[in-house]
């Protein structure tokens, strides 16, 4: 559980949807994402480096270049 909280906190996955008591509600999307970020984690790829490639995905298509 503390990872999560890390990669959040870190910016390595996109803001946890919560319910209304505040409890963190991960949905699909969300998932994905924490899945992708253990793989590069696994893969040796630094935190700076998740960080700039999430901070581009988020941005959109204009940063697929």
């Amino acid at each position: 559980m503390q990872t999560l909280r890390y990669y959040e906190r870190e910016g390595l996955i996109p803001a946890i949807h919560r319910d209304p008591n505040g409890v963190r509600d991960y949905q699909k999307d969300e998932l994905y994402w924490i899945h992708y970020v253990q793989a590069l984690r696994n893969s040796g790829v630094t935190v700076a480096s998740i960080k700039k490639y999430v901070g581009l995905v988020q941005k959109g298509s204009e940063t697929r270049e």
